[in-house]
C-alpha cells in the first residue's frame, strides 16, 4: 500500500519546543500543512504571539503555550492525551 506523505501527519499530536526560532516555525507549518495537531511551546510568551499568529492561517489545529523547559509541556502533553511527535528546537544564546 503505497502511503501519502501529505497526510501522514493527519490528526497527529506533535509538540514543538522553542517554537518562535526558525526551524520550530517552518516545522511548526509543515506539520499544520499536512493537518497535524500541533503544540508550539516557548519561554517568550511575545515572540510566541507572533509566531502563532503568522501560522494561524494554515490547516490543521495550532495551540501555544509559554513554558519553561520540556518537563512542563511533557505534562500537558500527558494529560491532553498523549502525543505522537516531539521535535526540540532550543536555541543557544550566547
Amino acid at each position: 500500500m503505497e502511503t501519502n506523505n501529505n497526510d501522514t501527519q493527519n490528526k497527529q499530536s506533535v509538540l514543538i519546543t522553542g517554537g518562535c526560532g526558525g526551524v520550530a516555525s517552518a516545522s511548526a507549518a509543515l506539520f499544520l500543512k499536512r493537518g497535524a495537531q500541533v503544540l508550539l511551546t516557548d519561554i517568550n510568551e511575545e515572540r510566541l504571539k507572533k509566531t502563532v499568529e503568522k501560522l494561524s492561517s494554515l490547516p490543521g489545529e495550532l495551540r501555544s503555550w509559554s513554558v519553561l523547559g520540556d518537563k512542563g509541556a511533557a505534562v500537558y502533553c500527558a494529560s491532553k492525551g498523549g502525543v505522537n511527535l516531539v521535535t526540540k528546537a532550543l536555541a543557544i544564546e550566547g
